[in-house]
């Protein structure tokens, strides 16, 4: 075992050296990621306050992508978000960095969105998915961040493999899985380096683990060959980015009468999943392209349950229809998946876990790198020290043939 433990040495800290920049930077990403929800709530607090005054018949979703444009002259709405409850207000947005929030029943502007604060976490995630790179680019950038996301993985189960004889008994816990306290240089940083390897490995496998469909194919279709059901495409994130870039660009003013033909087909989405806490409809690129709806459903354990709608603007019939009561266990699997990654899918103390795994994780790459370049200057020092011993030797052996002759 010593031998193995040796090798995992070896290549832990090797992978930890070649890949340590990145995971640093994925990490300290991860945490402000994290704190996305928190800080949009707080920012955006006016738009969350419900209206008790609110009408029993609140406008349609048409006649509110209307009137946000109106409210936000400059752009196209690109989708609009309403939720069940009447009191709450709609959102309609414009892309990624930007929205309004309108009352319900009258259409006026509650609260616009914070598009500094917005826009930062957008440039955050690119940073988090591709290393913010150009869009010609992020191919390259996803397999950097995902290669360091499998190193991140190994990393973590080694550790926990080469310190595991450490973790026998209660002394030797406190030796390695506790803070101590008054250490400096390298045997503060060897000590942080193991305790927070001990106590973030679990969630940070996790983490790591859910990742792994959202940064490779065969990774997306072994979670349906495993749980169930054909394997279907995971779009990339660069893809999906591009697609909502179109969609922005691509989206056109609507007209009243647009409008009105839109507000006529949500009575359909709304009688297809009873029991729904939000409903988005997107923007159509144009008279006849189908109408996409996605329903947030409230009636299952997952709280992130979409279903998937689209009808047919004229007549209003069903052009697609994809229940999440019917979906496959491997698409029920992958969509648990994705939000295990940000911990969302467990509420507020999975976030706080994930925030705080992240942190850790931080700061293992921070000790890690140190613990490395202490490695190198020593072993650059021992290198340097033993040159002028061989030269010396060699000096005095040559004066001491030169006296001899």
């Amino acid at each position: 075992m010593k031998g193995v433990r040796k090798i995992l040495f070896w290549c832990h800290l090797t992978a930890g050296s070649v890949v340590g920049i990145v995971i640093l930077t994925m990490c300290a990403t991860g945490i402000l990621l994290a704190s996305q929800p928190l800080v949009l709530a707080l920012v955006e607090r006016p738009a969350r306050q419900p209206d008790a005054r609110a009408a029993a018949s609140p406008l349609g979703p048409g006649t509110l992508l209307r009137l946000g444009a109106a409210a936000s002259p400059g752009g196209a709405p690109t989708a609009v978000t309403i939720p069940a409850d009447p009191s709450e207000p709609a959102t309609v947005a414009f892309g990624r960095e930007s929205a309004v929030f309108l009352d319900r029943s009258t259409g006026t502007v509650v609260c616009r969105s914070a598009p500094a604060w917005r826009a930062f976490f957008s440039k955050v995630q690119d940073l988090h998915r591709w290393l913010a790179v150009s869009a010609e680019h992020r191919d390259a950038g996803r397999a950097v961040t995902g290669a360091a996301n499998v190193a991140f993985l190994g990393l973590a189960l080694s550790g926990l493999f080469i310190w595991w004889p450490r973790l026998r008994g209660i002394r030797r816990v406190a030796s390695v899985g506790l803070f101590a306290r008054g250490l400096k240089g390298k045997a503060r940083d060897f000590n942080w380096h193991n305790t927070l390897g001990v106590w973030c490995a679990g969630v940070i496998a996790v983490i790591t683990v859910t990742a792994l469909p959202m940064s490779y194919r065969w990774a997306n279709d072994l979670v349906y060959r495993v749980a169930g059901g054909s394997p279907q495409p995971a779009p990339a994130g660069g893809e999906a980015r591009a697609r909502g870039e179109r969609a922005s660009r691509d989206a056109r003013p609507l007209s009243e009468a647009d409008a009105a033909r839109l507000d006529r087909l949500w009575p359909a989405a709304e009688r297809r999943s009873p029991g729904w806490k939000a409903i988005t409809m997107r923007a159509p690129a144009g008279r006849s392209a189908p109408v996409a709806f996605t329903i947030e459903e409230g009636r299952f354990r997952n709280r992130f349950a979409r279903s998937s709608l689209a009808l047919d603007p004229a007549s209003g019939a069903v052009v697609q229809w994809e229940p999440y009561a019917e979906a496959s266990a491997g698409r029920r699997t992958r969509s648990w998946m994705r939000f295990l990654h940000t911990g969302e899918a467990l509420g507020v103390p999975g976030q706080i876990a994930a925030a705080a795994s992240s942190f850790g994780s931080v700061l293992l790459a921070i000790t890690g790198i140190s613990l490395a370049l202490r490695r190198l200057a020593s072993w650059r020092a021992r290198r340097r020290d033993a040159i002028p011993e061989s030269s010396s030797k060699e000096i005095e052996l040559a004066r001491a043939k030169g006296a001899m002759s």
